[in-house]
C-alpha cells in the first residue's frame, strides 16, 4: 500500500514504511519496536492513522504522526484475529476475518459483529472493498457477493450452481464490480448482469491471488 509519500509492505514479520523520495528510509517495525512478530496481511489509511491487519495478532492503529502502534482488542475469538483484509469508513474499521466481518467504532470505541447468525454464507470473509458509492462489499466461499448498503445486507447472486470463493474485490472506473476467485476465474458485475472470464478468455490461469 502507499500514498504519495510512503510505502507500506506487509512481510511475515511485520511491516516496512518507506519514504518514496528518500534512499535508506526504510523502518522495519516488529516486536522490536512497539509492534508484534506476526504476519501482516492488510493496511488501510484513513486521515492521520494506518490501520494494520495480521494473520493472527488481530487488528492495530499507527498513529502516524507519533509513530505509536497500539492493539485494537475486541471481545472475539482466535478466528477473529485473522484480518484477511479492511476498509475504513467514516471512522469505522470494518475487519474481513475468518470469523465474520468485525465492526469497529473507533469514534466511540464500540464493536460488533456480522457472521452467518446475520444471514452470511460463510464466516471466513477473504476480500472487503468500499465502493465510490459508499457500498461495502464482501467477498467469501458462496454463491453470492455481498454488499453492506445504508446498514442493509443485501445478496448479488455470482453463480447458480456450486459456490465459489473470492478472494479479492476491485472496482473499474465505470462502477462496475471486479471479483477474483482462488480457482473460478474472474467475474464482472454491472447493473445486475455477470460476466465470468475464464483462461479461454485471455487468463492465464482460472487461479487468482489478486485484482
Amino acid at each position: 500500500m502507499r500514498n504519495e509519500e510512503i510505502q507500506w509492505l506487509g512481510t511475515d514479520n511485520g511491516f516496512l514504511e518507506k519514504r518514496i523520495s528518500l534512499v535508506d528510509s526504510t523502518v522495519h517495525y516488529n516486536a522490536s519496536n512497539g509492534f508484534v512478530n506476526d504476519k501482516v496481511l492488510s493496511f488501510f489509511k484513513f486521515e492521520n492513522n494506518l490501520w494494520i491487519g495480521t494473520s493472527q495478532s488481530g487488528l492495530f492503529v499507527q498513529d502516524l504522526v507519533t509513530k505509536k502502534i497500539n492493539k485494537i482488542n475486541w471481545p472475539y475469538g482466535s478466528l477473529h484475529h485473522r484480518v484477511n483484509q479492511l476498509i475504513v469508513r467514516n471512522g469505522i474499521v470494518y475487519a474481513a476475518t475468518n470469523g465474520g466481518l468485525v465492526i469497529y467504532d473507533s469514534n466511540i470505541k464500540s464493536y460488533s459483529l456480522l457472521s452467518t447468525k446475520d444471514g452470511l454464507a460463510h464466516n471466513a470473509i477473504k476480500a472487503i472493498h468500499l465502493s465510490h458509492d459508499n457500498k461495502i462489499y464482501l467477498g467469501m466461499r458462496s454463491q453470492n457477493l455481498y454488499v453492506i448498503d445504508n446498514n442493509k445486507l443485501n445478496e448479488v447472486r455470482v453463480v447458480d450452481g456450486g459456490d465459489i470463493e473470492i478472494i479479492d474485490i476491485a472496482e473499474r472506473s465505470n462502477g462496475s464490480i471486479i471479483a477474483a476467485t482462488s480457482d473460478d476465474g474472474i467475474f464482472e458485475m454491472d447493473n445486475n448482469k455477470v460476466v465470468r472470464y475464464f483462461e479461454d478468455d485471455g487468463l492465464k490461469s482460472n487461479y487468482t491471488y489478486a485484482i
